[in-house]
């Protein structure tokens, strides 16, 4: 099998002495890419695989007729003999031109793209005067297959919706859109090493590893990304803007939202991602103004620290008033964890002390008084809620105290009495009870 070959060469160059960019190949990916998954649907159970390239795989006879149509105009094994000797150099330039390819992605594109990481990932592991590749000239060609795949939905007759649906039927590449790791070396490695997370590690311990510093996971994440994004909505024909765009309804929209929410709710994915993932705020924006219930079961998954740290001012304002308006909606714990981590954003932006930090601030003291209020006696009886997403590096928790809230809004506050007047409805609740 393809598959097996691809194991072996794998092994091969570990154990060579082949220049930087050649050595380190992940195995990983050659069981990505087989993963069992319907082309259909997406499912993973009782799954039929397709002989031919035996990469694509069918839950239902239906899923196969209807699915096959797509899949069989790209249905082919990949090129392992080709693929596989490619430098990082000519991988990359391979990569741009396949995404480049108006008439739609080849067959050999989910390998090349697995190679390429592979060989991103070794290159990132080699001292910066020794790569074979500049990591600046890395950067350009990330942001170069980011636009030159804008490029190609922007050259679409139908706003991309045949070609989402080829990219979604080429051999293995929603194994490696849904499955792939896509972090950076950094924090591969601090998982590793501290599989328990960083509670009880010195802060001089995780200084050593750099994480901000590393952007190998950017570097095909500008990409992914994309791809990911563009699958879940088609943009206005005009700009190819998403905020102007129309959801799409497909199941490949429904698996990659969830794919983009797993990214948002997990702070080593996000900061591992950083720049790449700036798509996806004003995706979350456009989700909650059409489909609030998808925006509610997303904050719900954790996703808030994420779009409060990484939105432009004017998105996070927006993105905090659509959850003003939901909070009815969500339960309380989301509501703990969404105050916790505005009452956190407001203390750094205040200890910052840069221009305009009282009128940045201010939007969010609203939003905590909002929140304070409609969670009422509620909120005295809260349990302790993470300050960050649940993930490795955040697991400590923090109380949401009213006694600690009320000091710090009143402080922040220019109408301190529209909250004091909330506090004593709380109070006059629990004296009734």
């Amino acid at each position: 099998y393809w598959y097996q070959l691809y194991h072996r060469r794998v092994l091969e160059a570990v154990a060579s002495t082949q220049t930087s960019g050649s050595s380190g190949i992940n195995a990983e990916y050659g069981e990505v890419l087989k993963t069992p998954v319907c082309y259909s649907d997406f499912s993973t159970n009782n799954l039929t695989q397709c002989v031919d390239c035996e990469l694509a795989w069918f839950s239902t006879d239906s899923h196969c007729t209807n699915a096959f149509k797509t899949h069989k105009s790209i249905c082919a094994r990949p090129d392992t003999d080709t693929i596989l000797t490619l430098n990082l150099s000519d991988g990359l330039e391979q990569l741009k031109i396949m995404v480049g390819d108006s008439s739609g992605l080849h067959h050999n594109f989910p390998l090349l793209l697995c190679h390429v990481h592979d060989l991103l990932r070794a290159e990132a592991r080699v001292p910066m005067k020794k790569r074979s590749v500049a990591a600046q000239t890395i950067d350009h060609h990330g942001i170069e297959l980011h636009e030159t795949f804008r490029g190609t939905l922007r050259s679409q007759p139908d706003g991309g919706d045949a070609y989402m649906d080829r990219l979604w039927a080429c051999p293995g590449l929603p194994q490696f859109l849904l499955n792939a790791d896509m972090r950076s070396n950094t924090y591969i490695g601090l998982v590793q090493r501290f599989p328990n997370g960083s509670t009880g590690v010195s802060a001089q311990e995780l200084a050593k590893y750099n994480a901000e510093l590393d952007t190998s996971g950017e570097w095909l994440g500008l990409l992914v990304t994309s791809m990911l994004v563009f699958s879940c909505v088609k943009p206005s024909q005009a700009d190819l803007e998403i905020r102007n765009g129309v959801l799409r309804s497909t199941p490949y929209a429904k698996v990659a939202w969830g794919r983009l929410c797993d990214m948002m709710g997990k702070e080593d994915w996000y900061e591992s991602l950083k720049e790449s993932l700036y798509l996806v705020p004003t995706l979350v924006l456009l989700t909650a103004k059409a489909q609030s219930e998808k925006f509610i079961s997303a904050l719900e998954k954790g996703v808030f620290p994420f779009l409060l740290n990484s939105s432009d001012v004017d998105t996070r304002v927006e993105i905090v008033s659509f959850i003003i308006s939901s909070l009815p909606r969500l339960n309380s714990d989301c509501k703990s964890l969404i105050l916790a981590n505005i009452w956190k954003f407001i203390q750094t932006q205040r200890a910052a002390k840069g221009p305009d930090n009282d009128k940045r601030v201010r939007p969010f003291v609203g939003a905590m008084y909002s929140i304070v209020s409609d969670m009422g006696s509620a909120i005295l009886l809260s349990r302790p809620v993470i300050i960050a997403s649940p993930s490795w590096r955040h697991q400590k928790s923090t109380m949401v105290n009213i006694n600690e809230v009320i000091p710090t809004l009143l402080k922040n506050s220019d109408n301190s009495g529209t909250f004091i007047t909330a506090v004593m409805g709380i109070l006059n609740d629990l004296k009734t009870e």
